[in-house]
């Protein structure tokens, strides 16, 4: 009896530990898996790098991407030694140059992408600097997940000869045909290239479309023109139905059209410099008080929009932009420290 109780133990045991043995084994080959992939999605791009560019439009947010998307753009403190922290996007954009297009975020795919026009650095040579700057500029336990995220978009117009092609075209086209209904933009809304893609409303008639189609054509492929069906938003869109024997309630007249404003000045003139070069080189920016009335706000890189001065480091080259109060803008670029 007392050998049989003894081998009846033994093989319950040695049963429980193969049994044990065989979960360790397949623990151990789905955590070896997963280590794998992980390391090759942050070590290899793979379709990441020049996909067509795109852009879809209303995608539901993603909130992990909008999550991680604070360690993206510049941020500066409040008081009166303000500390600035300088974004990946604005590093990308400084090191590209001219090659820099534009940065920003895709719901859709789930990615932080750069776009940049031809020039000596290739697709592979970008997204290397794209992955650079998100290795100095985010801390360390995020860095993984973003590099995962990051997509270069190769584009074949420079970003700074489409934006001026936009303000002379909207220019002419409000000159010459007032009555067109349209709207739009620098993107890729519409295609698989970043454009001026301008939408005309269905109100314009074959006539007004016609005339914009034909005005688009003297630029080539830099301006796609498409189609929206109904019309531009109305003052008198969401209002109720009258009451029954009253009269209707007018819609509220649009304001008198302002002066017409000359040309904004040139970037020399818009913003002034103080730069202070040394073991911590900075530069303090603030709107040209001459021009203040005029400008409405100016932001350095791709961080926020501000009127108050600012101090940003100098290490590199730093690209400012000033809006004016009429929707147009000027850019430019301030030196480092040498």
């Amino acid at each position: 009896m007392a050998l049989q109780s003894l081998a009846g133990v033994s093989l319950r045991a040695m049963r429980t530990l193969r049994v044990r043995a065989l979960v360790s084994v397949g623990v151990a080959c789905v955590v070896t898996a997963a280590a794998q992939t992980a390391r090759a999605v942050a070590d290899t791009p793979g379709d990441l790098i020049s996909q067509p560019c795109r852009t879809t439009l209303n995608a539901p947010p993603d909130w992990e991407l909008q999550r991680l998307s604070r360690w993206m753009s510049s941020t500066a403190s409040a008081g009166p030694n303000p500390q600035v922290r300088v974004g990946a996007f604005e590093i990308v954009l400084n090191e590209l140059g001219d090659q820099a297009g534009a940065v920003g975020l895709d719901n859709a795919r789930g990615t932080f992408y750069v776009r940049f026009s031809p020039g000596p650095l290739d697709a592979a040579a970008v997204h290397e600097r794209f992955v650079r700057a998100v290795e100095r500029s985010v801390p360390a336990e995020y860095v993984d997940a973003i590099r995962a995220r990051l997509r270069v978009v190769a584009q074949t117009y420079p970003q700074a000869e489409l934006l001026d092609l936009q303000r002379s075209f909207y220019d002419r086209l409000r000159a010459e045909r007032p009555d067109v209904p349209a709207t739009g933009g620098v993107g890729c809304w519409e295609s698989d290239d970043v454009r001026l893609e301008l939408g005309v409303y269905g109100t314009a008639g074959e006539e007004g479309e016609a005339a914009v189609r034909q005005m688009a054509a003297e630029h080539g492929d830099r301006i796609l023109v498409y189609r929206r069906e109904g019309g531009p938003p109305s003052p008198a869109i969401g209002r109720f139905p009258a009451p029954p024997g009253r009269p209707p309630v007018p819609a509220t007249p649009a304001p008198p059209a302002g002066p017409v404003l000359s040309p904004l000045p040139r970037f020399a003139e818009t913003v002034v410099v103080r730069r202070r070069c040394g073991r911590r080189p900075t530069a303090r920016i603030a709107l040209a008080s001459a021009w203040r009335s005029r400008l409405r706000a100016f932001r350095v890189g791709t961080g926020r929009w501000r009127r108050a001065a600012v101090v940003v480091p100098l290490r590199r080259t730093v690209r400012v932009e000033v809006a004016g109060t009429d929707g147009r803008s000027v850019a430019g670029r301030i030196a480092r420290c040498t």
